[in-house]
């Protein structure tokens, strides 16, 4: 009957169209919105499901509007940052915070360095976006940054224990001989000692050649074949380690797999910068990481909340779950600053042997929630966080260096270094190579935390791709048609560019895939068990 009511509705259109003589185009417009309207009422039943359960909700009522408000909030800056990006900046800002106080006490006492971290990144990397959209070249400010960015790499390499085949995952040894893992971690080790060296002798290539194009002269011929042999080979490394990850059968650490990423793209950013981009790509990549860290320890917490209720009652006795207790006198605290979990059970008779019986009526509860627990888990609220912080911070890489719609981003300055003839195809592809490195670490952290949140691949992209229709609307209904052509141009060109946001974040998507492929996280459920034994 539906599929009956459409069809005439669509023919309705067509002879309407026919009657008034227009395009054939609109024949094929008309098309979407029927076929939309025909899906939606199809779905009403599972639209009625989720609003009664959104009604019935613990959560007072005005709880899901509200959220419903401050996105839609939060959107409409995101337009006008466009206009402004000091905008930008205040909106990290308060997100950040705002996300830091709503959350649980108990988890902000336990992951106060987390947040720490966070809150600084978010107020760092908010400063790019207040700077002047016309820079100035400095070779002194980008080879400070690259210097940066070369110290930081050294301090990763003093820690990549921690990442490269850390002794706290049994994963490896299940798969490979010790001999093998040994061998590898080895080669992973020198190989990302040598993406940092690569990192400071392009570091300070670039601040030679750029010396001697200040003084007129042009970049040396030996110069130039090194810059573009960096160029080219540093950004193909992680492809090549995936590869051989995938021969052995094995899955690398998801730090280790951004880690690689991050430096293999630093250096085609640093040999095509003028001023502070190596600062922002520094910033911005350190905000990421700590947002992924922020977003994994939460789903974490509250996955362990929720396990946090009586599971079993046997023998006469009751078993709750590890719960986070509060700091007492005496100190509950591990080392490490979280606070220890305790265990209360309430026993009707005290016999050793039932206080047996009773760990393991709990550990075989959790065992069975662990195996009932699906593969990926549904999407919910709080996701939708997630969406908009990647929405943000898609805005951050547009505007953290200047104005992508503007002159500003397309300096040639930085591609004389390379090329010292007029080529502008040449010449066009390389800026445009410069402008989506952030685009292309945001897509690796954004892959990885995907499979950190245990959801279904392109899940987020979906919610991602349902909001972004009410930035479109907002440039389109702010399109002129008259005015000076700088204003006319400018209202195009934002409506194009949030047009073709969608199909930015497409690619985006399908190159986090390629990108991050297969890497090592461990499971919220089974990390638990393993705390819960210990």
């Amino acid at each position: 009957l539906l599929n009956a009511l459409a069809l005439g509705v669509l023919l309705a259109f067509w002879a309407v169209f026919f009657y008034q003589h227009s395009p054939p185009l609109y024949y094929a417009y008309v098309l979407f919105p029927v076929y939309f309207w025909l899906e939606v009422i199809k779905q009403m039943a599972w639209v009625r499901e989720a609003l009664s359960l959104c009604l019935t909700s613990s959560r007072p009522k005005w709880h899901l509007p509200a959220l419903v408000v401050v996105y839609v909030g939060m959107l409409e800056a995101m337009v006008y940052g466009y206009f402004d990006r000091r905008l930008y900046s205040l909106e990290l800002i308060l997100m950040g915070l705002g996300w830091v106080l709503s959350l649980p006490r108990a988890f902000r006492a336990s992951h106060a360095l987390a947040i720490a971290g966070w809150i600084a990144g978010c107020v760092v990397t908010a400063i790019f976006t207040m700077l002047p959209v016309l820079k100035a070249k400095s070779a002194e400010l980008a080879l400070s940054g690259g210097l940066a960015i070369t110290l930081s790499g050294l301090a990763i390499f003093s820690q990549r224990g921690r990442f490269i085949f850390p002794a706290s995952d049994q994963n490896y040894t299940q798969t490979a001989a010790p001999k093998v893992v040994a061998r590898i971690a080895r080669r992973d080790s020198a190989l990302l000692l040598f993406q940092v060296a690569v990192i400071g002798v392009s570091t300070v290539v670039v601040y030679i050649t750029q010396c001697s194009i200040d003084s007129g002269n042009k970049s040396s011929l030996p110069s130039r074949w090194l810059l573009w042999t960096i160029l080219l080979a540093s950004p193909a490394v992680p492809f090549v380690q995936l590869s051989y990850y995938k021969r052995l059968d094995l899955n690398p650490h998801f730090l280790h797999r951004l880690v690689s990423i991050y430096l293999a793209f630093a250096t085609p950013f640093i040999i095509l910068s003028i001023s502070y981009e190596p600062w922002f790509y520094l910033c911005f990549s350190g905000v990421l990481m700590m947002w992924l860290a922020m977003e994994r320890a939460s789903y974490q917490f509250d996955l362990e909340m929720s396990l946090a209720a009586p599971t079993s009652q046997a023998l006469g006795y009751q078993l709750a779950t590890p719960s986070y207790a509060a700091p007492v006198a005496g100190g509950n605290r591990n080392t490490n600053g979280r606070y220890k979990r305790t265990y209360n059970v309430i026993i009707d008779e005290a016999d050793d042997n039932k206080e047996t019986q009773a760990s393991l009526a709990g550990e075989s509860s959790l065992q069975q929630q662990q195996q009932q627990q699906p593969k990926h888990r549904p999407l919910t609220v709080r996701d939708a966080r997630t969406a908009l912080f990647f929405l943000l911070f898609i805005s951050i890489a547009f505007f953290g260096t200047g104005n992508v719609a503007s002159m500003a981003s397309f300096n040639l300055s930085s591609v004389f270094r390379l090329v010292t003839v007029f080529r502008p195809f040449l010449m066009a592809v390389i800026l445009i190579f410069k402008i989506l490195i952030p685009f292309i670490l945001l897509s690796a952290v954004f892959g990885v935390l995907n499979q950190c949140l245990n959801l279904p691949p392109f899940s987020l992209f979906l919610v991602v791709l349902s909001t972004t229709d009410i930035m479109t609307l907002n440039f389109f209904f702010l399109v002129r048609d008259e005015g000076s052509w700088l204003d006319i141009g400018m209202s195009i060109s934002h409506f194009c560019i949030s047009s073709l946001f969608v199909l930015l974040s497409i690619v985006l998507f399908v190159l986090s895939h390629v990108l991050v492929g297969r890497v090592l996280v461990a499971q919220p459920l089974s990390s638990y068990r393993d705390k819960k034994r210990t």
